[in-house]
């Protein structure tokens, strides 16, 4: 009998062996691409587990700026505790404004009006100007309509410096309800600066390919596989030269030529290595 021919690979256990290939290239390539960082300010710094995987990243910062950011924290939190519970709700009436510009006006002018009407009726008497008479009516409605006027943009001017009032104090009453939190944002900012300065390790991504194991074996399949077939053939050639030989006659040239065809397949046979470095025989 003949050698048998290569037995076929497992691909279960091809399969088996692939994936553990994967597995070790994708752990080597994280351990490997897991690289500490620092610097002045601080460092970042991998997490391992037993095996010396990588399993998260932790950032510090550097002790004087760590007691920096410590303060800063501590301000940020007493900045929270005077945030507004409430919406924004500024109650402002400049109703008491607009009254007192109203009364000045009223003290400034009342006094002058008195010595005006005093003055006035002097001169109507001296002129002999009766009560009702045309020019006594034309005289008093120049006053009147003056006067009038004068109130009129006295109730426009105390209107107007109420409505600044209202303004400027709303203005007040918002930065009042919004200054909390913009000097926590402000704090949370220089905290995030801080945090800016340190150096960043990043995550690593198994990239590295690992070795194509089932493909190692298929080939070295195929190539055993070859090499049987031609054992093979080559074993069949030496059995029909020695079939000829036991027909033939054993005379003259014909004898000599069929014996020396199969002594040189036998020796090719046998000169010619095979797979593992077994020499292909009749068992």
């Amino acid at each position: 009998m003949g050698k048998k021919a290569p037995k076929a690979p497992d691909p279960a256990q091809t399969a088996q062996a692939q994936a553990q290939y994967n597995q070790q290239a994708a752990g080597d390539t994280l351990k490997m691409n897991a690289m500490d960082r620092t610097n002045p300010f601080g460092s970042s710094t991998f997490t391992r587990d037993a095996s010396g995987n990588p399993t998260g990243i932790t950032s510090s910062l550097s002790p004087e700026l760590a007691g920096a950011a410590g303060n800063v924290s501590g301000a940020v939190n007493a900045q929270t505790g005077l945030l507004p519970s409430g919406s924004f709700d500024p109650n402002i009436d400049a109703a008491g404004l607009r009254q007192s510009y109203v009364d000045q006006g009223l003290n400034y002018a009342l006094p002058a009006w008195q010595q005006e009407d005093k003055l006035r009726k002097v001169t109507q008497s001296e002129r002999g100007i009766p009560l009702g008479s045309e020019i006594y009516t034309d005289m008093e409605s120049g006053v009147a309509d003056n006067r009038s006027r004068y109130l009129s943009d006295l109730a426009s001017k105390a209107w107007q410096a109420g409505a600044n009032e209202e303004q400027r104090q709303f203005g007040n009453e918002l930065t009042k309800y919004q200054l909390p939190g913009a000097m926590a944002g402000q704090g949370l900012g220089l905290l995030s600066g801080m945090g800016g300065l340190i150096p960043q390790a990043q995550q690593p991504q198994a990239s590295v390919a690992a070795p194509n194991y089932t493909g190692l074996v298929q080939s070295n399949y195929q190539n055993e596989m070859q090499k049987y077939a031609a054992d093979q053939q080559g074993l069949g050639n030496l059995l029909k030269t020695g079939a000829a030989l036991a027909l033939a006659p054993m005379t003259g040239g014909l004898s000599t030529t069929l014996l020396g065809t199969g002594l040189g397949a036998l020796s090719n046979m046998w000169n010619t290595p095979s797979v593992g470095g077994d020499r292909p025989g009749i068992q």
